[in-house]
């Protein structure tokens, strides 16, 4: 009989380099004044719900309206993110390694796990490397994430996917990365599931 998977594409990119910034142009964007991900449809649980919460957009939503199978930049990490549960953790904590003086850098956070769309978005404060927030919704028992499971993304340019837009590593630093330094990843994910059929 035939076999049918479903799998929500993510490729991991490992590579070794000096410091590394992806892009070709600095640009800078305005104060972002509601969540990027508004377009997206909202859950049935408000006690996750992806939403305004403090100094950051967080929680699970559906399926983008316009979701694409295309591949697109959802982590750049500065060392491997490790093995542990977000559970065991009262803050998550990473740091960006963007130039002195940068502003309007997002941070971007999405679940690698298929089809769970959970994603933590906010903006660094000028002057800040570094960003911390509580692990409730991750700790959740309907989102039970461990750092693995997350893709970590700093940008400019409101994180747009446009040539114009610049890259930088994030590292987490709680929990800690793995203590083994492979290089750099690079995550690249769809926004949909991709079915694939094994004939047999």
């Amino acid at each position: 009989m035939g076999k049918r998977s479903c799998i929500r594409r993510a490729i991991l990119v490992i590579f070794h380099s000096p410091l590394v910034i992806l892009g070709l142009h600095a640009s800078s964007a305005p104060a972002k004044t509601t969540c990027p991900r508004r377009d997206s449809v909202a859950t049935i649980d408000p006690s996750t719900d992806y939403r305004v919460r403090g100094d950051r957009c967080e929680g699970v939503y559906g399926r983008f309206s316009g979701a694409s199978a295309r591949a697109k930049i959802v982590g750049f990490h500065r060392r491997e993110l490790p093995f542990v549960p977000f559970a065991s953790l009262q803050q998550a904590a990473i740091a960006v390694a963007a130039p002195a003086g940068m502003r309007n850098i997002g941070i971007r956070a999405v679940s690698l796990r298929p089809r769970l769309y959970y994603a933590m978005d906010t903006d660094l404060p000028e002057g800040r490397s570094r960003f911390s927030w509580g692990t409730s919704i991750l700790s959740n028992p309907k989102v039970a994430l461990n750092a693995r499971e997350l893709a970590l993304l700093a940008c400019d340019n409101a994180c747009r996917e446009d040539p114009r837009t610049q890259y930088y590593p994030v590292e987490m630093l709680a929990p800690p990365a793995g203590k083994y330094d492979l290089g750099y990843e690079i995550v690249f994910q769809s926004d949909v599931d991709v079915l694939s059929g094994i004939g047999g």
